[in-house]
C-alpha cells in the first residue's frame, strides 16, 4: 500500500470515528432532552404526555 493510501485509510478512520462520536452525542443530548421535557412537566401534563404517545 503507498503511502498515500494508507494516510487516506488513517484520515477515513478517524472521520468514522469521529461519525461515530457524533452519534453517541446526539442520543445522549436526546436523552438528556428528554429527561429535563419530563423534568420541567407538571405531574398532570406528563400524565397526558404519556398517554398521547401511546
Amino acid at each position: 500500500m503507498t503511502k498515500k493510501k494508507r494516510e487516506n485509510l488513517g484520515v477515513a478512520q478517524e472521520i468514522d470515528g469521529l461519525e461515530e462520536k457524533l452519534s453517541r452525542c446526539r442520543k445522549d443530548l436526546e436523552a438528556v432532552t428528554s429527561q429535563l421535557y419530563r423534568a420541567e412537566l407538571s405531574p398532570e401534563d406528563r400524565e397526558r404526555a404519556k398517554a398521547a404517545s401511546t
